[in-house]
């Protein structure tokens, strides 16, 4: 299994559903973080092709980037969606609610 591999690498894997209730709120965490352009593509051809084949899906929980077609190859955007909700996900703050 190779994420499996990648944990004796000491990289640091979770997993992440891809369901709508979670990749909407990434694929606009995504979107605006390009529109604000906090975030830039590098010029690179298969990134440029993947950034290209994503269209919107919309759904009852609101749209996420999709491919158009099975053959569509969208991989390294939706993995950069998912990174960068990781990365911007922020904890909420332990509160002391009483003493037991």
């Amino acid at each position: 299994m190779p994420s499996l591999e990648l944990e004796r690498e000491g990289l640091l894997c979770v997993t992440w559903p891809q369901t709508d209730a979670r990749a909407c709120p990434a694929s606009e965490t995504l979107y605006r973080a390009i529109i604000e352009q906090r975030l830039t593509l590098p010029e690179h051809p298969k990134l440029a092709e993947h950034a290209a084949n994503c269209v919107q899906r919309h759904s009852r929980r609101g749209w996420r980037f999709d491919a158009p077609s099975r053959g569509a190859n969208i991989d390294s955007i939706i993995s950069l969606m998912m990174a960068l909700e990781r990365a911007e996900a922020q904890p909420e703050p332990v509160r002391l609610l009483g003493w037991i």
